[in-house]
């Protein structure tokens, strides 16, 4: 005997009674004379409303015995999103909310839209695609009542969809982005909103690529070692670094860091970025060492060994003062120990003419060892030879062979 329904006090489209317990209706459109539930005014709900937000409404069913009774609805729960170990919304203490619809309830919710996605404010902005970066979006239509899924990519495909969520309310979403394949520039998806009104139309969810750096050169100096520039370890050497990726993703700082087990890392904040190719810096005082220049994203930084290289040397030209044996057997194989000053990094040592057999750094706390002394062994040879060494500092600086007053006479 139902002689109408009503959804927000406004008559349904159309109703079919189906038995004594059920109804099926078509609800009438939304409109100004739909009743909703209010919000609340503040926190999470503040500036929110029926148009961007969502609207509850009660149901109600009249036959001629009267009106159905109306439920208590309560606000969504909205703000900061707690699932449980079911996998079920957990509503805030004390929110005097609810995380499903009430018996009564039905509920309009807006055509979703996205008006702005955190991904689009810079490169610390980017999202990581490694996974893991918390994207913050505007819009309307997330109330968490009503909303379905987020999508990273083509919505068609299942697994496009994010349910991550850190943080919901109706015009606000926190979630967490999925990762991608590694790229070495930017990369930029589609990312859009499904819930019961629809699709948004897609904006550009992008994320950070890992650069590669394909070549380091001292712009103040040209000369390189088999293409592996160097430049001193107090700093301040101009730097332009070569690659792809860089544009509008790179973040500070530029690294230094040592090769293998060298203990040197020094890190530049200020860096300019030349289109997509091209980087110019200075370098910064760090312990002496062979190391890559490392450019970062919020994905991680660049790995492009030999490429990267850059010595870092200490200043000052070798001198060698005395060798110890100071002799030994023409066929050469007499270890000796080289003294002198500014011996760190060496590069080669001369007995006379001839280059040594071999040659070590005595191993200190810094990658070029000891700067008074290093051990060799002599070449073949004859007569008396003067001993020379020449470091990462001489041949950068193009002042070749060190200086020396020690001799070794071969017997």
């Amino acid at each position: 005997g139902a002689t109408s329904v009503t959804f927000g006090g406004v008559a349904a489209a159309s109703f079919t009674v189906n038995s004594a317990n059920r109804i099926t209706a078509t609800p009438s459109p939304f409109s100004a004379g739909t009743a909703c539930a209010p919000l609340p005014k503040t926190g999470a709900y503040a500036g929110e409303n029926a148009s961007n937000d969502i609207c509850q409404v009660q149901v109600q069913v009249t036959n001629p015995h009267g009106t159905s009774a109306t439920g208590r609805i309560l606000p969504p729960a909205e703000g900061a999103v707690d699932i449980n170990n079911l996998g079920v919304l957990v509503p805030p203490a004390g929110c005097n909310c609810e995380t499903m619809q009430a018996p009564t309830e039905y509920d309009y919710v807006p055509a979703p839209a996205v008006t702005s996605i955190s991904t689009s404010a810079g490169a610390a902005n980017l999202a990581s695609e490694t996974g893991g970066t918390v994207v913050t979006v505007h819009g309307r239509g997330f109330d968490p009542l009503g909303i379905d899924w987020a999508d990273f990519g083509n919505p068609a495909v299942e697994n496009s969809m994010d349910t991550s969520y850190v943080f919901l309310t109706g015009t606000e979403m926190q979630l967490v982005a999925p990762s991608q394949a590694y790229t070495t520039g930017v990369y930029r998806i589609p990312f859009s909103i499904k819930t019961p009104g629809g699709q948004s139309t897609p904006v550009s969810a992008t994320y950070a690529g890992i650069p590669k750096v394909t070549g380091v050169v001292n712009t103040a100096n040209r000369r390189n070692l088999d293409g592996t520039y160097g430049a001193p370890d107090t700093g301040g050497a101009p730097i332009r670094v070569r690659g792809r990726g860089f544009a509008d993703q790179l973040i500070a700082p530029v690294e230094f860091n040592g090769v293998g087990t060298a203990v040197s890392n020094g890190t530049q904040y200020t860096f300019a970025v030349h289109g997509n190719t091209g980087l110019t810096t200075q370098t910064v005082a760090q312990n002496p060492a062979l190391v890559s220049v490392q450019l970062c994203t919020v994905t991680g930084c660049s790995s492009s060994p030999p490429a990267s290289h850059l010595y870092v040397y200490p200043p000052g030209n070798p001198t060698v003062t005395s060798v110890s044996p100071r002799s030994g057997p023409a066929k050469g194989g007499t270890k000796v120990t080289i003294r002198g000053q500014n011996l760190g990094c060496t590069l080669e040592v001369y007995f006379g003419k001839a280059k040594a057999r071999s040659f070590a750094q005595i191993p200190t706390f810094l990658y070029c060892g000891s700067t008074i002394a290093l051990n060799a062994t002599s070449p073949p040879g004859k007569g008396r030879v003067l001993m020379t060494v020449e470091t990462a500092e001489s041949f950068f600086t193009g002042t070749g062979r060190s200086a020396s007053t020690a001799r070794f006479r071969y017997k």
